[in-house]
């Protein structure tokens, strides 16, 4: 069985919290991602990060700009974070 849930290991957090240079972390483009996000929200908030936001025009939800805007928005909103960056 799969499950999609906002739930990220504790190895993940403290690599988070205590890496020095560069990470990506791919966490999906929508709320679920977001939420999980979110988890990160106190660490991420002290450190220099940049939060980019891939854009699939093929996915349902970010087809037009209109779309894109409203997703960017309910990401910032769920994850507490600010997009930076757009792709």
């Amino acid at each position: 069985m799969n499950a999609d849930l906002p739930i990220l290991s504790p190895g993940i957090r403290g690599l988070v919290k205590e890496f020095v240079g560069r990470m990506l972390l791919d966490v999906g483009g929508d709320e679920i991602g977001a939420t999980a996000l979110g988890g990160f929200w106190a660490d991420l908030r002290q450190t220099e990060h940049d939060l980019v936001m891939v854009i699939n025009p093929y996915r349902p939800f970010t087809r037009d700009p209109a779309s894109i805007e409203k997703m960017a928005r309910e990401i910032e909103r769920t994850s507490r974070l600010t997009i930076t960056g757009l792709r």
